[in-house]
């Protein structure tokens, strides 16, 4: 599976966790929240990886490698979603 369509299939968690991110940490902490969504992402990744088995166990550690491209997509989202207000 390609990294970016592998990625595409993560939109409606990162928007889930962008959501949470900004109600929980508020305005002028992009930072933050940008590591939150990461972190969560990350997280979610690392705990299916836990519980699979075989094949499906050496897919998920290799989704680690995605993180980058997936961190590319938060800042996508993230212009589209929660423009700057300026």
């Amino acid at each position: 599976m390609s990294t970016w369509l592998f990625a595409l299939q993560l939109i409606p968690l990162i928007i889930h966790l962008m959501t949470v991110a900004e109600k929980l940490l508020g305005p002028g902490t992009g930072v933050q929240k940008k590591a939150f969504v990461k972190d969560g992402i990350q997280q979610t990744i690392n705990a299916i990886a836990t519980v699979s088995t075989g094949g499906q166990k050496n897919t998920w550690e290799s989704v680690e490698l995605f993180i980058t491209p997936i961190s590319q997509l938060i800042d996508v989202l993230t212009a589209l979603l929660f423009p700057h207000k300026e």
